[in-house]
């Protein structure tokens, strides 16, 4: 499997962590930095990465990272005003997108991002990490457990004279005065 070749713009803190999470990884290599401030990209990558020192490109700038033709990616951590016109130039060049969090700041932006990335053939990611912790797998299997108990209670209480409404008292709310049916015993995660 070919790895991703990374460009990152700008010599954001968040590099100290993004930097070698990319070189450490069987799927990437970092292949550029560039920062607008004469010298912040390879201060950056002497902090981080030394012992990359001759094996990554520095720019003094965004556009030779964009264009450069091994980075097949571009991280782009800068303020959020400006994601949506940097983004959009490395969309064009046919470069992925990963952008740090928000995106873009208004809904119209990130819609044109999303319609640019589509038209060029290449994808475009907000910086959202939350979505692959595996704290979001267990709340999926949580939710699809509470939804199989739903499910079954129903099936179980067609054999009874429920009314809906009781039924969704009885899920919403343990209450002591309807007593221990069957359908309590059945969804143990009622609160």
């Amino acid at each position: 499997m070919k790895k991703i070749g990374w460009g990152i713009l700008g010599a954001a803190r968040v590099n100290e962590r993004l930097m070698p999470a990319i070189t450490q990884s069987d799927l990437g290599d970092l292949i550029a930095i560039g920062s607008r401030r004469s010298g912040a990209s390879k201060e950056c990558l002497l902090k981080n990465l030394p012992a990359y020192e001759d094996k990554v490109s520095c720019f003094d700038g965004f556009d030779q990272v964009i264009n450069h033709e091994k980075v097949d990616a571009i991280y782009i951590p800068l303020a959020n005003e400006e994601h949506t016109e940097v983004a959009l130039r490395a969309i064009r060049a046919k470069k992925h997108v990963l952008i740090e969090k928000p995106m873009a700041i208004k809904s119209e932006e990130v819609k044109i991002l999303t319609e640019e990335a589509s038209k060029n053939n290449v994808k475009i990611m907000e910086g959202f990490m939350y979505a692959f912790h595996p704290q979001f797998d267990r709340i999926i299997n949580t939710i699809k457990s509470i939804f199989w108990g739903i499910f079954l209670t129903l099936i179980q209480c067609s054999h009874f004279q429920f009314s809906l409404r009781d039924f969704i008292v009885l899920i919403v709310r343990w209450r002591m005065e309807v007593g221990h049916y069957g359908i309590l015993v059945r969804m143990p995660f009622i609160p």
